[in-house]
């Protein structure tokens, strides 16, 4: 691990372009990394028509949480000028895309980190095909109705 960042809970705002497609590659505009088992990140999930962008926090290989499955915890490709908040801590997450609903769960483990990529998953996979044009990371899980804010 590092220190940082808070490892126990924390948030994590991006903005960034996605305008085109991933073409199947797979996109990280940003991911917090230990191993290809360990991470939390926003992720494109493709193989849905059409693909989709989710924020997902993986523990040992498996992930523990995902916002794929939820109509609120996505968006989908390609997509101009996402806002995105990921907050999370254990068995308590939450997502909210472009000043959306989002999506909850208390359910979910937080993986250990040691590196933070901006624009890859793991520096040199999976890169993204926009601008970034913000990261910011909290060292708390902000509440959902201020995820909601800070992505309108």
């Amino acid at each position: 691990g590092n220190s940082f960042y808070n490892q126990t809970e924390g948030t994590v705002l991006s903005m960034f372009d996605s305008s085109v497609p991933d073409g199947g590659n797979g996109i990280f505009p940003w991911t917090l990394y230990d191993s290809g088992t360990d991470y939390l990140a926003t992720r494109s999930a493709t193989g849905w028509n059409p693909d989709r962008l989710v924020f997902v926090s993986r523990v040992g290989g498996s992930n523990t949480f995902s916002s794929e499955g939820n109509v609120n915890g996505y968006v989908t490709m390609p997509i101009n000028k996402v806002k995105g908040a990921f907050a999370f801590a254990t068995n308590n997450f939450g997502v909210t895309w472009n000043g959306g609903a989002g999506f909850t769960s208390s359910s979910g483990a937080v993986p250990i980190t040691s590196t933070l990529y901006i624009g890859s998953q793991n520096g040199s996979a999976s890169i993204i095909n926009g601008p970034i044009s913000r990261l910011t990371v909290w060292p708390t899980r902000l509440n959902n109705d201020t995820l909601q804010t800070i992505t309108v």
